[in-house]
């Protein structure tokens, strides 16, 4: 027997048991008659009473009329020895009743620790049992005037104890019904909540409706005649019913807040700290014997009607704008409810009818049922999306190292969500190519699977997709969950994580970024990156917001981008040069050539912006072969400058290198120019030297058999070692300002920049100081035997004419 049919037979138990306990306790109401004829006995006959001076008889129940004494002696003699220690039961308390077996007080209604109002004593039920030799003794019944001179007389009956307990149990049966179906949806969708839990369906609303409706079932439970008498009235029990009504809305207000869509209306968060202040007030107020909980009790009301109709608002506005099934659903519920809610409450106010209570109860179990059953059909369709999905994932949208879904599914998917705002975060592992020079390319893929797997463990996400080589995205729908995804997220990195047997610190970028319906994936992606790019990648997890001053920053790169093929297609670029000092011949040695770029709109584009656009669109060898023409075409027309100069200096980026051919076409460009091969010298930055070791291998042999130099640039700004550069054949080394930075004032710093710069030189590198600025720092260089110098204290980068102006003239 396959599991399908097991869960179908267990369900067709449980939907008979559900039937029958139903029709068990349906059956009991409807018997209520009969059962009492046969084991409780209406006392309705030989009552009398006492009127200006005359005996009147009466039969219960009665209405007395014009009674203007303050209390009614209503008398009963027909008590015989068969009623010895039965329970009399009566509803009396509206009146304060008071029950006496002749001179002996048998039982008094007394509400002095916890006062009740008109409505709650109307159907309290008052029981008191008879002593033993009863016959031929007196029953007194005395009733407290109310003011209107009108008497309603109940019922009594009596029965033996159990007989009374039967009684009051079929005469609260169908409030007890209702309870009984709360506590049994409340279960099953606190079951639903636990499975789709553990299936990784992000749905809290089943807790809620689950809360929602074991706090409603404890209100109506405990507000029953039949609880509070078997527990004799206690205060405990009325406070427990008062609280359970005041808390009951705050479930169902989570309930609309976590459905999709509505968490951007902020008063629901305003609603329900509204209704924790009320709890908090009165209980102050009861505390400091203020008020009554009683006398409170308006102001609840109030509020849950003023609680209901803002609900109704928001989920009117929200069905005009989604127009979808689920917020329909909910929305009807809502009227429901409020119809059936004021109409309770007029009884309760307006007419003092005491089943008032069960007409809300009743109205609270349909809107439950309808929440309920519009929910479960959103969560079913949900896991079907979810089920077909992940086969879809699995056959053609999965990625094969982590089993997320891919970029390609993301730009899929995104555009289908239905909804105004998806709020993002990315997690970006910015240091997987360190972690795969380090520990190779297989413990680097291990990495990010574990990785993976710790995110969907620890992090309560919607969903996750991997977008990139060391990137992922995960989604929300809301601002608060976002931010505590990404509290969790940095949590998660700064602790140190196990992949496969070593425990090391991964840090992470995590950028949150909002996108709105209708934008392309393209554009989030590439929004997500610049906020990588400016973020500061030390060696710990750092959480950056996207915002206004981003999204400025953002768009100002678009337009360099849009403005960059213009730029290389009209060759609007420049040429400017740093010249280099060298100590030693008091004169400029050589030249940095640098890329330039003015914008018609901007001005001047820092370098680093468009230089970094055209790498990441593709654009850079073209760029940098307009530009190395620029160089040579400049250096074949000044003779002059050529005969002054060592070197001229280009810098390359990795596309150039990796690219097959790239570095022929440059000394091809050269010997255009007629130009020696040996004049240039291509700078590669440290950061390339180290990610890109191999290739540069290679690339380093081509440049050796046309005897062109390659400079290592930034030395000492990122991972570089003294064992990447002694690998290589560098013409020069370039020590980074960084370096530098601190050799007046640190005694430390300068004896690790001396002895650098004694290891690198006793190997017959060239060493160039970048970055000076200052005349102490020229003179400390000079003492360690420094000596070429670059940097703003002897020259900024300049133009073509300023640069012959500088060296020639």
């Amino acid at each position: 027997m396959n599991k399908k049919r097991i869960g179908r037979i267990i369900e067709f138990l449980l939907i008979i048991f559900c039937i029958m306990s139903l029709a068990f306790l349906v059956k009991q109401t409807y018997q209520k008659n009969q059962e009492i004829e046969s084991v409780v006995t209406e006392i309705s006959s030989d009552w009398f009473y006492y009127q200006d001076g005359k005996k009147i008889d009466v039969n219960l129940p009665v209405t007395i009329t014009n009674y203007k004494e303050d209390t009614l002696n209503l008398y009963h003699v027909g008590i015989t020895g068969e009623e010895d220690l039965k329970t009399i039961i009566t509803k009396g308390a509206y009146y304060r009743i008071q029950i006496k077996l002749g001179a002996r007080v048998l039982y008094e209604y007394n509400d002095e620790v916890f006062p009740r109002n008109a409505q709650m004593r109307h159907k309290l039920e008052c029981r008191t049992q008879l002593p033993d030799h009863v016959g031929g003794k007196k029953i007194t019944c005395v009733y407290k005037n109310d003011g209107s001179n009108t008497f309603k007389i109940e019922p009594i009956y009596i029965g033996y104890s159990d007989a009374v307990l039967r009684y009051q149990l079929t005469s609260e049966g169908l409030v007890l019904l209702l309870v009984f179906i709360m506590f049994l949806i409340s279960m099953a969708s606190l079951v639903v909540h636990i499975y789709l839990k553990y299936k990784k369906v992000v749905e809290t609303r089943f807790l809620h409706a689950a809360i929602y409706l074991v706090s409603c079932g404890i209100w109506c439970l405990t507000d029953t005649s039949l609880f509070q008498n078997l527990f004799d009235y206690s205060p405990a029990v009325a406070y427990v019913s008062f609280y359970m009504f005041m808390f009951f809305p705050i479930p169902m207000i989570h309930f609309i807040g976590d459905t999709r869509g509505m968490e951007k209306y902020r008063i629901l968060n305003w609603l329900k700290y509204i209704f924790y202040v009320n709890i908090l007030v009165q209980s102050v107020l009861k505390l400091l014997q203020v008020f009554e909980l009683i006398d409170m009790l308006r102001i609840t009301h109030i509020l849950i009607v003023i609680a209901i109709i803002i609900l109704e608002i928001c989920l009117y506005k929200e069905y005009q704008e989604k127009r979808t099934e689920e917020i329909r659903t909910i929305l009807f519920a809502f009227v429901v409810v409020s119809v059936i809610g004021i109409t309770s409450l007029l009884l309760y106010w307006v007419f003092d009818i005491t089943r008032y209570g069960f007409i809300f109860e009743l109205g609270n179990l349909i809107f439950s049922i309808i929440l309920m059953s519009g929910l479960l059909h959103t969560a079913f369709h949900n896991m079907q999306f979810r089920v077909e999905a992940t086969i879809y994932n699995k056959l053609a949208r999965r990625d094969n190292l982590t089993q997320l879904p891919d970029i390609q599914y993301f730009q899929e998917w995104l555009p289908e969500q239905k909804v105004s705002k998806i709020y993002m975060t990315a997690v970006v592992l910015f240091q997987l190519k360190r972690v795969n020079t380090i520990y190779g390319t297989s413990f680097g893929n291990e990495m990010l699977r574990k990785v993976s797997e710790y995110i969907k463990e620890r992090v309560d996400v919607n969903q996750m997709f991997r977008v990139g080589g060391n990137q992922f995205i995960l989604t929300a729908y809301s601002k608060s969950e976002a931010k505590r995804m990404q509290k969790e997220l940095k949590e998660l990195f700064d602790e140190e994580l196990r992949i496969g047997e070593e425990q090391i610190h991964i840090p992470a970028i995590i950028c949150g970024v909002e996108y709105e319906h209708g934008q392309e994936s393209e554009v989030v992606l590439s929004y997500i990156e610049y906020l990588t790019a400016q973020a500061v990648k030390s060696g710990d997890t750092i959480v950056i917001q996207g915002n206004q001053e981003t999204m400025d920053g953002f768009q100002y790169e678009k337009e360099i981008e849009s403005f960059l093929p213009k730029a290389i297609r009209e060759d609007l670029f420049e040429v400017y040069y740093q010249p280099i000092y060298s100590l030693e011949r008091q004169r400029f040695v050589a030249v940095e050539a640098l890329s330039r770029l003015r914008h018609p709109k901007f001005g001047m584009i820092p370098p680093d912006v468009f230089i970094r656009i055209a790498e990441n669109t593709g654009q850079i060898n073209a760029l940098s072969s307009l530009q190395f023409r620029r160089i040579c075409r400049f250096m074949k027309a000044n003779p002059k400058l050529r005969e002054k100069l060592l070197s001229v200096k280009f810098n390359l980026s990795p596309a150039q290198f990796l690219k097959k051919g790239y570095c022929h076409s440059l000394i091809a460009m050269i010997r255009e120019y007629d130009l020696p091969v040996s004049f240039f010298q291509f700078e590669i930055t440290e950061t390339v030297a180290t990610e890109y070791n191999e290739e540069l291998y290679r690339f380093v042999k081509e440049l050796q058999a046309e005897r062109i130099g390659l400079c290592l640039d930034d030395f000492g700004s990122g991972y570089a070692n003294l064992n990447t550069v002694l690998k290589l054949p560098f013409a020069c080394v370039k020590m980074d300002r960084s370096l530098l930075q601190g050799i007046m004032e640190d005694e430390k710093v300068a004896r690790f920049y001396r002895n650098m710069c004694a290891i690198l030189k006793n190997q017959g590198y060239n060493l160039i100081a970048e970055g000076v600025e200052e005349k102490k720092e020229v003179e400390l260089l000079n003492q360690w035997g420094i000596d070429l110098i670059q940097g703003y204290y002897f020259s900024r980068p300049v133009c073509e004419e300023e640069i012959l102006r500088q060296i020639v003239d």
